[in-house]
């Protein structure tokens, strides 16, 4: 089943059949927007499946179910019959054993419930039968709400689900969630659902994976053969290298903002900036706050005790190896193109599989119970599991979680919490001086002396860039630069960084070994560490002068 085709952001007005302005219209669509349009798809599609169920029960009173026969696009007659809709939820709640009866009459014919969750010849778990969750069920019920506005805005007339419905629906739910939880405690079903968290080594283990993703070339027989007989050989290209360089840089954002995989799609070059020693990226909205209400800037920190996880080197190895003049708008994204999380999501997915057995159990889950929400549930988890590190308060707010409507009102998220969570959250150590690490940063002289030449001939199409990300282009160079004997030590020769004009023009090599690092305060330029919530009473360390 495919996914519904992103929606511009900019609708067309609605015009009527006189060729004027249809404002009631433009009002319902305005109504409309509450919900975004992913849900109401998801939405859609659990009516459809209610609309089928009760077209197969129900063939002889398709006449007072409906308003229209005509199938699955037929609406249904409001108010519902309350015992039917109790009726459908009745075959949604008895799915686990209509499963055991089916296996049991035909246990002859069907591998045993023991070799059930087996791997198959391919690699992959067979998947177990069990009964739908809790919030997969409750899903129907959402629909069905939304179902009855949409009927209601189209109509013109309120029609809202019965009261008695909607309770008889509650208790069924409430009973279900113990029904649910009692399977769990038999060993029926699994405890947890969803996908699993990553941990903080499992973090690193897929972030190196990923930024080592090369194209693959086996040579293969041709259909056609020879004229002297044999077949002809041929090589076969798999996979490109953008795959590993995006995949790389959306997975360690993804990790560090501690965001949903949507979100960091959705980064706007133009809502990140450098300010002080990060990064600070600007999120309009997300799925459970999509009016901004809980918004503020995510600062992200660099990491360069450990670059396979520093997100600073991930975004500069990215950004200088895409066209950067497909980035040229002011609007456009970080990741260009519709559903970028779904691209990283296959990527992701290619990973794990190639993974060898005894990295897979390091993860925090199998392979099929990691996805791209487990770095969500991973960051935070690895944050909070700090002893003296980032409260509950902070975490939820970098996350986005919401503290009810009491705390929502009266707590808000200052920038030393958030800093204090981006550094934890990075890898950097809590337990010594090492937390306070700065960027790696140019000289003033030898920025100077770039800016003077011109930062177009550094990165070709910089001029196109806004301003607020030309800001983080002198931190990307100098990461590049710094951690050059790391890139090439593990990356292919082949590598579209070793490609670009930093290395082809001779730049990388020139200030190589001038890259100022350090922690704490950096005396030549002035830059001091930003986190208030952590006292340092160093002076710096490494080359900071």
């Amino acid at each position: 089943m495919g996914r519904r085709k992103k929606t511009s952001v900019v609708r067309s007005v609605p015009i009527d059949e006189n060729g004027a302005v249809d404002y009631a219209q433009a009002a319902r669509d305005v109504i409309d927007n509450r919900i975004v349009d992913d849900t109401k798809y998801g939405y859609g599609k659990k009516v459809e499946t209610m609309k089928r169920w009760f077209a197969e029960e129900y063939p002889e009173e398709r006449a007072e179910i409906f308003i229209l026969d005509n199938g699955p696009t037929s609406e249904f007659q409001l108010p519902m019959s309350i015992p039917k809709i109790l009726n459908f939820f009745g075959y949604m709640g008895t799915k686990f054993e209509r499963f055991a009866l089916i296996e049991e009459v035909n246990e002859d014919m069907q591998a045993p419930v023991s070799e059930q969750g087996r791997k198959k010849k391919g690699g992959k778990s067979e998947k177990r039968r069990e009964a739908y969750s809790v919030s997969y069920v409750r899903g129907f019920k959402s629909a069905l709400l939304w179902y009855h506005e949409q009927r209601s805005l189209i109509l013109g007339q309120k029609i809202e689900l019965q009261p008695d419905c909607n309770a008889a629906l509650e208790k069924f739910l409430q009973g279900y969630q113990r029904k649910i939880q009692s399977l769990k405690a038999a060993g029926l079903k699994e405890l947890h659902e969803g996908k699993n968290r990553l941990l903080f080594v499992g973090f690193g283990i897929l972030a190196y994976a990923l930024m080592l993703i090369a194209p693959t070339i086996t040579i293969k027989e041709s259909t056609s053969g020879k004229k002297g007989g044999g077949r002809k050989m041929h090589p076969h290209r798999e996979g490109n290298w953008m795959q590993g360089i995006f995949a790389w840089c959306f997975f360690t954002l993804a990790w560090v903002m501690m965001c949903r995989s949507v979100t960091t799609a959705e980064i706007l070059l133009s809502s990140m900036r450098w300010i002080d020693d990060c990064i600070c990226i600007d999120v309009a909205k997300e799925k459970s706050d999509q009016v901004g209400e809980r918004q503020f800037p995510r600062h992200i920190y660099a990491n360069p005790i450990n670059p396979r996880i520093c997100p600073i080197l991930a975004l500069a190895v990215y950004i200088f190896c895409i066209y950067i003049g497909n980035l040229a708008d002011t609007n456009q994204p970080l990741f260009p193109g519709d559903f970028q999380e779904d691209r990283f999501s296959k990527v992701l997915q290619c990973a794990l599989e190639n993974l060898p057995e005894h990295l897979l159990n390091l993860l925090g889950g199998d392979a099929a119970d990691i996805g791209t929400h487990s770095t969500r549930k991973g960051a935070a988890s690895y944050v909070l599991s700090h002893v003296g590190g980032p409260n509950v308060i902070q975490v939820f707010l970098r996350c986005c979680w919401s503290l009810g409507n009491v705390q929502n009102r009266y707590i808000f998220l200052d920038a030393g919490g958030d800093q204090f969570v981006g550094r934890t959250v990075g890898g950097l150590t809590m337990t010594d001086s090492s937390f306070a690490t700065l960027p790696p940063r140019l000289r003033p002289e030898d920025h100077a002396e770039i800016c003077k030449m011109g930062w177009e001939l550094v990165l070709p199409g910089f001029d196109c860039l806004c301003a607020s990300f030309q800001s983080i282009v002198p931190y990307l160079f100098a990461s590049i630069t710094y951690h050059v004997d790391f890139l090439a030590s593990e990356l292919s020769p082949q590598h579209p960084i070793f490609q670009t004009t930093v290395f082809t023009s001779g730049l990388v090599d020139k200030f190589k070994g001038r890259i100022l690092v350090g922690e704490g305060k950096c005396n030549l330029t002035g830059l001091l560490f930003s986190c208030v919530s952590v006292n340092f009473n160093g002076h710096g360390r490494g080359n900071s002068e």
